[in-house]
Protein backbone atom coordinates (compact mmCIF):
# COMPACT_ATOMS: atom_id res chain seq x y z
CA UNK A 1 0.00 0.00 0.00
CA UNK A 2 1.27 3.18 -0.43
CA UNK A 3 1.87 5.65 2.09
CA UNK A 4 0.15 8.87 2.54
CA UNK A 5 1.08 12.05 3.24
CA UNK A 6 -0.62 14.44 5.64
CA UNK A 7 -1.03 17.73 3.88
CA UNK A 8 0.82 19.57 6.10
CA UNK A 9 3.30 17.48 5.69
CA UNK A 10 3.53 17.48 2.16
CA UNK A 11 3.73 21.42 2.44
CA UNK A 12 6.91 21.12 4.71
CA UNK A 13 8.65 18.76 2.49
CA UNK A 14 7.68 21.29 -0.68
CA UNK A 15 9.56 23.72 2.01
CA UNK A 16 12.54 22.03 2.43
CA UNK A 17 13.34 21.22 -0.91
CA UNK A 18 12.48 24.97 -2.00
CA UNK A 19 15.68 25.21 0.98
CA UNK A 20 17.90 22.81 -0.33
CA UNK A 21 17.54 24.08 -4.18
CA UNK A 22 17.80 28.07 -2.66
CA UNK A 23 21.23 26.85 -0.39
CA UNK A 24 22.55 24.71 -3.54
CA UNK A 25 22.38 27.51 -5.34
CA UNK A 26 23.57 29.89 -3.35
CA UNK A 27 27.21 27.61 -2.90
CA UNK A 28 27.81 27.61 -5.88
CA UNK A 29 27.80 31.70 -6.51
CA UNK A 30 29.49 32.27 -3.14
CA UNK A 31 33.11 32.42 -4.50
CA UNK A 32 32.73 35.59 -5.91
CA UNK A 33 34.75 38.37 -3.31
CA UNK A 34 32.55 37.07 -0.40
CA UNK A 35 28.92 37.99 -1.92
CA UNK A 36 26.37 36.04 -3.21
CA UNK A 37 24.18 36.25 -5.86
CA UNK A 38 20.47 35.13 -4.99
CA UNK A 39 17.46 34.86 -7.21
CA UNK A 40 13.97 36.57 -6.96
CA UNK A 41 11.05 34.76 -8.31
CA UNK A 42 10.85 37.33 -11.64
CA UNK A 43 14.22 35.99 -12.32
CA UNK A 44 16.33 39.07 -11.59
CA UNK A 45 19.96 38.48 -9.87
CA UNK A 46 20.63 40.84 -7.29
CA UNK A 47 23.93 40.72 -4.98
CA UNK A 48 24.06 40.18 -0.87
CA UNK A 49 26.69 39.64 1.74
CA UNK A 50 26.68 36.30 3.65
CA UNK A 51 24.83 37.69 6.46
CA UNK A 52 21.79 38.81 3.92
CA UNK A 53 22.58 42.42 3.56
CA UNK A 54 22.99 44.49 0.74
CA UNK A 55 26.85 45.18 0.11
CA UNK A 56 27.07 49.18 -0.02
CA UNK A 57 26.20 50.98 -3.40
CA UNK A 58 30.08 51.08 -4.29
CA UNK A 59 30.83 47.86 -3.27
CA UNK A 60 29.04 45.55 -6.48
CA UNK A 61 28.94 46.02 -10.28
CA UNK A 62 26.11 47.44 -12.10
CA UNK A 63 26.37 44.79 -14.42
CA UNK A 64 25.87 42.05 -11.54
CA UNK A 65 23.02 44.49 -10.13
CA UNK A 66 21.08 43.72 -12.42
CA UNK A 67 21.76 40.87 -14.80
CA UNK A 68 19.84 38.06 -15.48
CA UNK A 69 20.53 34.85 -13.86
CA UNK A 70 21.11 31.82 -15.42
CA UNK A 71 20.03 28.54 -14.20
CA UNK A 72 21.67 27.66 -11.12
CA UNK A 73 22.63 23.76 -10.26
CA UNK A 74 20.59 21.19 -12.84
CA UNK A 75 18.37 23.62 -14.36
CA UNK A 76 16.05 22.87 -11.59
CA UNK A 77 13.98 25.51 -9.84
CA UNK A 78 11.52 25.74 -7.08
CA UNK A 79 8.07 26.20 -7.48
CA UNK A 80 6.67 29.33 -9.04
CA UNK A 81 10.11 30.62 -9.32
CA UNK A 82 9.73 30.41 -13.14
CA UNK A 83 11.48 29.00 -15.97
CA UNK A 84 15.20 28.58 -15.16
CA UNK A 85 17.49 31.00 -17.31
CA UNK A 86 21.01 30.27 -19.20
CA UNK A 87 23.46 32.72 -18.97
CA UNK A 88 25.60 34.09 -22.12
CA UNK A 89 29.29 33.12 -22.47
CA UNK A 90 30.95 29.60 -21.89
CA UNK A 91 31.76 28.87 -18.53
CA UNK A 92 35.29 29.02 -17.60
CA UNK A 93 37.61 26.90 -14.48
CA UNK A 94 33.92 25.60 -13.74
CA UNK A 95 32.29 29.14 -13.01
CA UNK A 96 29.47 30.66 -14.85
CA UNK A 97 30.41 33.02 -17.91
CA UNK A 98 29.23 36.77 -18.04
CA UNK A 99 25.70 37.68 -17.25
CA UNK A 100 23.77 38.97 -19.85
CA UNK A 101 23.10 42.77 -19.84
CA UNK A 102 19.52 43.73 -19.39
CA UNK A 103 18.60 45.07 -22.95
CA UNK A 104 18.46 48.50 -23.75
CA UNK A 105 15.23 50.37 -23.40
CA UNK A 106 15.95 53.43 -25.19
CA UNK A 107 17.91 54.11 -28.59
CA UNK A 108 21.12 56.04 -28.29
CA UNK A 109 20.74 60.09 -28.87
CA UNK A 110 20.71 61.54 -31.67
CA UNK A 111 24.08 63.97 -32.24
CA UNK A 112 21.59 67.09 -33.38
CA UNK A 113 17.90 68.71 -33.23
CA UNK A 114 15.81 67.40 -36.13
CA UNK A 115 16.10 69.74 -38.79
CA UNK A 116 12.81 70.25 -39.45
CA UNK A 117 9.74 69.02 -37.38
CA UNK A 118 5.90 69.46 -38.54
CA UNK A 119 4.39 70.99 -35.40
CA UNK A 120 6.95 72.22 -32.24
CA UNK A 121 4.92 73.54 -29.21
CA UNK A 122 6.33 76.39 -26.15
CA UNK A 123 5.37 75.97 -23.16
CA UNK A 124 6.59 78.91 -20.66
CA UNK A 125 5.28 80.80 -17.77
CA UNK A 126 4.34 84.44 -18.50
CA UNK A 127 3.47 86.48 -21.89
CA UNK A 128 6.79 87.58 -23.31
CA UNK A 129 8.93 84.91 -22.14
CA UNK A 130 8.81 82.90 -24.99
CA UNK A 131 10.19 86.65 -26.96
CA UNK A 132 12.52 87.82 -24.98
CA UNK A 133 14.43 84.06 -24.82
CA UNK A 134 13.23 82.65 -28.17
CA UNK A 135 10.80 84.65 -30.70
CA UNK A 136 13.88 84.71 -33.45
CA UNK A 137 14.21 81.05 -32.86
CA UNK A 138 10.17 80.52 -33.14
CA UNK A 139 10.13 82.88 -36.34
CA UNK A 140 12.83 80.37 -38.43
CA UNK A 141 10.63 77.25 -37.62
CA UNK A 142 7.55 79.32 -38.47
CA UNK A 143 9.59 80.36 -41.66
CA UNK A 144 10.64 76.52 -42.15
CA UNK A 145 6.92 75.62 -42.45
CA UNK A 146 6.66 74.15 -39.00
CA UNK A 147 3.13 74.82 -37.19
CA UNK A 148 4.04 76.44 -33.67
CA UNK A 149 1.67 76.66 -30.49
CA UNK A 150 1.92 78.49 -27.52
CA UNK A 151 0.81 77.77 -24.00
CA UNK A 152 1.58 80.44 -21.85
CA UNK A 153 0.67 79.51 -17.85
CA UNK A 154 -0.44 82.69 -16.34
CA UNK A 155 -1.74 85.53 -17.48
CA UNK A 156 1.57 87.83 -16.46
CA UNK A 157 -1.17 89.52 -14.29
CA UNK A 158 1.59 90.36 -11.44
CA UNK A 159 3.69 92.18 -14.50
CA UNK A 160 4.04 95.79 -15.24
CA UNK A 161 5.95 99.03 -14.48
CA UNK A 162 3.24 101.60 -13.74
CA UNK A 163 -0.41 101.72 -11.75
CA UNK A 164 -2.22 99.65 -14.46
CA UNK A 165 -5.24 98.71 -12.70
CA UNK A 166 -4.78 94.40 -11.30
CA UNK A 167 -7.81 93.24 -12.63
CA UNK A 168 -6.98 95.06 -16.21
CA UNK A 169 -3.22 93.56 -16.74
CA UNK A 170 -4.13 89.79 -17.51
CA UNK A 171 -6.89 90.62 -20.27
CA UNK A 172 -4.02 93.23 -21.67
CA UNK A 173 -1.50 90.91 -21.71
CA UNK A 174 -3.10 88.18 -23.00
CA UNK A 175 -3.75 90.73 -26.10
CA UNK A 176 -0.02 91.49 -25.92
CA UNK A 177 1.21 87.89 -26.78
CA UNK A 178 -1.00 87.40 -29.27
CA UNK A 179 -0.23 90.10 -31.30
CA UNK A 180 3.39 89.24 -30.39
CA UNK A 181 3.21 85.58 -31.77
CA UNK A 182 1.49 86.64 -35.60
CA UNK A 183 4.46 88.92 -35.49
CA UNK A 184 6.38 85.47 -35.79
CA UNK A 185 3.92 83.43 -37.58
CA UNK A 186 1.77 82.22 -34.41
CA UNK A 187 -1.77 81.82 -34.66
CA UNK A 188 -2.24 79.36 -31.93
CA UNK A 189 -2.34 80.86 -28.40
CA UNK A 190 -3.12 78.63 -25.02
CA UNK A 191 -3.35 80.84 -21.68
CA UNK A 192 -3.80 77.80 -19.06
CA UNK A 193 -4.78 81.06 -16.22
CA UNK A 194 -2.77 80.49 -13.43
CA UNK A 195 -2.34 83.08 -11.40
CA UNK A 196 1.30 84.68 -12.09
CA UNK A 197 4.15 84.41 -9.29
CA UNK A 198 2.34 81.41 -7.37
CA UNK A 199 3.05 78.59 -9.68
CA UNK A 200 4.19 75.33 -7.70
CA UNK A 201 4.66 71.76 -8.99
CA UNK A 202 1.10 70.36 -8.81
CA UNK A 203 -0.34 67.09 -10.36
CA UNK A 204 -2.85 70.04 -11.52
CA UNK A 205 -0.29 71.83 -13.85
CA UNK A 206 1.19 68.53 -14.76
CA UNK A 207 -2.18 67.55 -16.14
CA UNK A 208 -2.86 70.77 -18.03
CA UNK A 209 0.16 70.95 -19.77
CA UNK A 210 -0.13 67.56 -20.62
CA UNK A 211 -3.89 67.85 -21.85
CA UNK A 212 -2.13 70.23 -24.68
CA UNK A 213 0.77 68.21 -25.56
CA UNK A 214 -1.68 65.44 -26.41
CA UNK A 215 -3.88 68.13 -27.97
CA UNK A 216 -0.89 69.67 -30.29
CA UNK A 217 0.99 66.42 -30.72
CA UNK A 218 4.28 68.17 -31.22
CA UNK A 219 7.45 66.41 -32.52
CA UNK A 220 9.62 69.27 -30.41
CA UNK A 221 8.83 71.00 -27.47
CA UNK A 222 10.50 74.49 -26.19
CA UNK A 223 10.23 75.13 -22.14
CA UNK A 224 12.07 76.94 -19.41
CA UNK A 225 14.94 75.73 -17.96
CA UNK A 226 14.32 73.91 -14.36
CA UNK A 227 17.55 74.71 -13.44
CA UNK A 228 18.64 77.77 -11.73
CA UNK A 229 21.26 79.72 -14.21
CA UNK A 230 23.28 80.94 -11.03
CA UNK A 231 25.18 83.64 -13.62
CA UNK A 232 22.01 85.23 -14.95
CA UNK A 233 19.80 85.16 -12.10
CA UNK A 234 16.99 87.37 -13.23
CA UNK A 235 16.26 83.81 -15.64
CA UNK A 236 16.00 81.74 -13.13
CA UNK A 237 12.37 83.82 -12.05
CA UNK A 238 10.61 80.81 -9.93
CA UNK A 239 7.70 80.65 -12.44
CA UNK A 240 10.29 79.67 -15.13
CA UNK A 241 11.72 76.91 -12.96
CA UNK A 242 8.22 75.51 -12.08
CA UNK A 243 7.10 75.55 -15.39
CA UNK A 244 10.10 74.19 -16.96
CA UNK A 245 9.71 71.32 -14.33
CA UNK A 246 6.01 71.04 -14.96
CA UNK A 247 6.77 70.62 -18.50
CA UNK A 248 9.44 68.17 -18.47
CA UNK A 249 7.41 65.67 -16.06
CA UNK A 250 4.39 66.20 -18.32
CA UNK A 251 6.64 64.98 -21.44
CA UNK A 252 7.91 61.92 -19.50
CA UNK A 253 6.14 59.99 -18.20
CA UNK A 254 2.75 61.54 -18.49
CA UNK A 255 1.84 62.89 -21.96
CA UNK A 256 2.96 59.37 -23.40
CA UNK A 257 1.46 57.07 -20.79
CA UNK A 258 -2.45 56.09 -21.45
CA UNK A 259 -2.88 55.34 -17.46
CA UNK A 260 -1.62 58.83 -16.39
CA UNK A 261 -4.00 61.03 -16.10
CA UNK A 262 -6.35 58.65 -17.75
CA UNK A 263 -9.72 61.31 -17.40
CA UNK A 264 -7.64 63.45 -20.67
CA UNK A 265 -8.63 59.76 -22.92
CA UNK A 266 -11.91 58.64 -20.71
CA UNK A 267 -13.22 62.29 -21.19
CA UNK A 268 -11.54 64.24 -23.91
CA UNK A 269 -10.63 61.58 -26.03
CA UNK A 270 -6.71 62.54 -26.07
CA UNK A 271 -4.35 59.80 -26.89
CA UNK A 272 -1.07 59.53 -25.37
CA UNK A 273 1.94 61.47 -27.17
CA UNK A 274 5.58 60.98 -27.49
CA UNK A 275 7.80 64.36 -28.01
CA UNK A 276 10.77 63.79 -29.29
CA UNK A 277 12.83 66.26 -28.71
CA UNK A 278 12.65 69.21 -25.89
CA UNK A 279 14.51 72.66 -25.83
CA UNK A 280 15.18 74.42 -22.80
CA UNK A 281 15.79 77.94 -22.91
CA UNK A 282 18.20 80.46 -20.22
CA UNK A 283 20.01 76.88 -19.22
CA UNK A 284 23.17 76.89 -17.75
CA UNK A 285 24.24 74.05 -19.92
CA UNK A 286 22.83 74.94 -23.05
CA UNK A 287 24.54 73.34 -26.11
CA UNK A 288 22.47 74.06 -29.14
CA UNK A 289 22.66 77.82 -30.62
CA UNK A 290 20.24 78.96 -33.02
CA UNK A 291 21.99 82.13 -35.24
CA UNK A 292 18.52 84.58 -35.72
CA UNK A 293 20.69 87.49 -37.05
CA UNK A 294 18.60 88.00 -39.94
CA UNK A 295 15.41 87.38 -38.25
CA UNK A 296 16.33 89.95 -35.83
CA UNK A 297 13.89 92.46 -37.23
CA UNK A 298 11.17 90.20 -36.53
CA UNK A 299 11.85 89.23 -32.41
CA UNK A 300 11.90 93.24 -31.65
CA UNK A 301 8.81 93.17 -33.03
CA UNK A 302 7.38 90.71 -30.94
CA UNK A 303 8.97 92.46 -27.72
CA UNK A 304 7.66 95.66 -28.65
CA UNK A 305 3.71 94.07 -28.58
CA UNK A 306 4.55 93.82 -25.38
CA UNK A 307 3.76 97.56 -24.16
CA UNK A 308 2.71 97.04 -21.07
CA UNK A 309 6.27 95.27 -20.19
CA UNK A 310 8.41 97.21 -22.42
CA UNK A 311 6.79 100.25 -23.69
CA UNK A 312 9.39 102.64 -21.16
CA UNK A 313 12.26 101.19 -22.49
CA UNK A 314 13.90 103.08 -25.44
CA UNK A 315 17.18 100.76 -25.52
CA UNK A 316 15.02 97.56 -26.24
CA UNK A 317 16.87 96.33 -29.16
CA UNK A 318 20.25 97.57 -28.03
CA UNK A 319 19.68 95.58 -24.55
CA UNK A 320 18.46 92.19 -26.24
CA UNK A 321 20.50 92.44 -28.92
CA UNK A 322 24.07 93.07 -26.97
CA UNK A 323 22.80 89.56 -25.07
CA UNK A 324 22.34 87.99 -28.42
CA UNK A 325 25.68 89.01 -29.68
CA UNK A 326 27.15 88.07 -26.24
CA UNK A 327 25.66 84.35 -26.95
CA UNK A 328 26.46 83.58 -30.31
CA UNK A 329 29.84 84.58 -29.27
CA UNK A 330 30.25 82.27 -26.85
CA UNK A 331 28.85 79.41 -29.20
CA UNK A 332 31.56 80.37 -31.67
CA UNK A 333 29.82 82.32 -33.93
CA UNK A 334 31.41 85.02 -35.89
CA UNK A 335 31.73 88.93 -34.33
CA UNK A 336 28.43 90.88 -34.64
CA UNK A 337 25.90 87.54 -35.28
CA UNK A 338 23.19 87.55 -32.91
CA UNK A 339 21.89 84.00 -31.32
CA UNK A 340 19.41 81.80 -29.12
CA UNK A 341 20.79 79.09 -27.31
CA UNK A 342 19.07 75.81 -25.75
CA UNK A 343 19.81 72.77 -23.71
CA UNK A 344 18.36 70.19 -26.40
CA UNK A 345 17.28 66.54 -24.58
CA UNK A 346 16.45 64.29 -26.66
CA UNK A 347 13.02 62.62 -24.96
CA UNK A 348 11.64 59.88 -27.29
Amino acid sequence: MLATMAPDEAGADRHLDHQSVRREAMERLRPRGGLILRTRRDGLRIRHSDDGELPSAGAHSPRCHAALLGAAGRGAHPAGAGPALRSRGPATGGRRGPSPRLRRVTSPPPSQPAAHVDRALCVLAHPDDVDFGSAGTVAAWTAAGTEVTYCVVTDGDAGGFDDTPREEMGPLRQAEQRAAAAAVGVTDVHFLGYPDGRLEPTLDLRRDISRVIRQVRPQRVLTSSPERFWERIGASHPDHLIVGESTLRAVYPDARNPFAFPELLADEGLDAWTVQEVWLGASPRADHAVDVTDLADRKFAALRAHVTQVGHRDDLEEFVGGWMRQTARGHGLPEGRMAEAFHVVYTA
